[in-house]
């Protein structure tokens, strides 16, 4: 009895394999022949990013095609590593920044289409098509290109706001989120060795009292031009360890400056910034038309030679990413004796190399620093 149960137990289950394996054989040729694809997910069009004055501006999601049209676009765009991606420059690099041909490979065959600072070919830059276009803010081009699509990048803070050094590394930011993940990155450098090397001036600086800090005076493209309380320019002079004499200088910049006040003023050390082209040599004439005008023959400055020209090399020193190296010229004009260890001839040598890829040698170290062109073979 018990050998005729497992003898049925052992046949039903053989019965039930046997049933199983059809209905699976079944089952799998029913089944499609694959599971349908997970349907792929689908990038945004647009993305936002927050100008210096606080406007949220919207972009297109990829920016590969940028014309950078404001005096100072094309320098940080080619520091943040993306001149491949410029389509249109404003040109004014001919005449103002000849270095910025010798530092970029490819700035002169990027065609231009602007003929003022402020004004655009708008006819002309929907030809190009850029993705988004770095220019000035609040001015009368920038509706108009906003009204037929263009964007719009206007990275300048404007005339009413007051700027301080960090404004620089806050522009580099803009440009560099809106230009992508791999500027992002290069603008976070710029950023730490911004701040690496202001602190390595104002551990000194900091330190030392007004009653020795000699009085400065920033002119502006010509002497009795300077810029204003708005400008970075007091903040500049402050760090570099000076005593901006122009620091509440009102109205937009620059602004000019009345002859009384510049004579109470008496600055013991004279700068000019923003000057003409660098293919001459601007610090010799500039200080022939003091010495031949007669009226500033007592100022201190004139009296004791201190007169100087800043340098320029990609951009103007003062209004671009090159302003933390004028910090340190400033500085170490100022207190050579608290500086004696800064080679600023080294520190010039370094920025080039590590955000333009250019290697200067110290002839045209000594150039830039003479605020001259870069020589030129007939």
């Amino acid at each position: 009895m018990f050998k005729r149960n497992n003898k049925s137990c052992l046949i039903i289950i053989i019965s039930v394999l046997i049933i199983n394996t059809i209905l699976g054989c079944s089952a799998k040729e029913e089944a499609p022949a694959s599971a349908p694809a997970a349907e792929e997910e689908q990038l945004p069009t647009t993305r936002e990013v927050t100008n210096l004055d606080g406007d949220i501006l919207t972009i297109p999601y990829e920016v590969d095609r940028v014309a950078a049209l404001y005096g100072c676009a094309y320098e940080k765009v080619a520091l943040l590593g993306a001149e491949d991606k410029i389509v249109l420059c404003s040109g004014f690099h001919k005449t103002y920044w000849p270095w910025l041909s010798v530092m970029c490979s490819r700035i002169d065959e990027v065609p231009t289409t602007i003929a003022k600072a402020k004004q655009v070919n708008v006819e002309e830059l929907l030809k190009i098509d850029p993705d988004v276009v770095f220019f000035w803010t609040n001015v009368d081009a920038v509706e108009e290109m906003q009204n037929i699509g263009i964007s719009v990048v206007g990275v300048y803070p404007g005339e009413d706001a007051v700027q301080d050094l960090a404004n620089m590394k806050d522009q580099v930011m803009v440009y560099a989120e809106t230009l992508g993940e791999a500027e992002i990155k290069i603008g976070r450098e710029y950023c730490d060795y911004f701040d690496e090397k202001l602190a390595m001036i104002t551990t000194v600086t900091e330190q030392i009292p007004n009653s020795e800090r000699p009085r400065v005076y920033c002119a502006h493209g010509s002497l009795m031009k300077a810029q204003t309380k708005y400008s970075n320019t007091p903040s500049l002079i402050d760090k570099a360890g000076g005593l901006c004499v122009h620091k509440e200088l009102p109205g937009t910049w620059p602004a000019d400056v009345n002859y009384e006040d510049f004579m109470k003023w008496d600055p013991e050390v004279i700068i000019l910034e923003h000057s003409g082209e660098s293919s001459e040599s601007p610090l010799e004439s500039f200080i022939s038309l003091i010495e031949e005008d007669g009226r500033f023959d007592k100022v201190s400055a004139v009296k004791n030679g201190e007169i100087y020209v800043t340098p320029m090399g990609a951009f103007f020193w003062d209004a671009g990413s090159e302003v933390i190296l004028e910090v340190m010229w400033m500085a170490k004009i100022l207190h050579p004796d608290k500086f004696k260890d800064l080679n600023i001839e080294k520190e010039i040598q370094e920025f080039y190399s590590r955000f333009y890829n250019y290697k200067l040698s110290d002839e045209e170290t000594d150039r830039i620093l003479k605020h001259l062109g870069p020589e030129t073979t007939v």
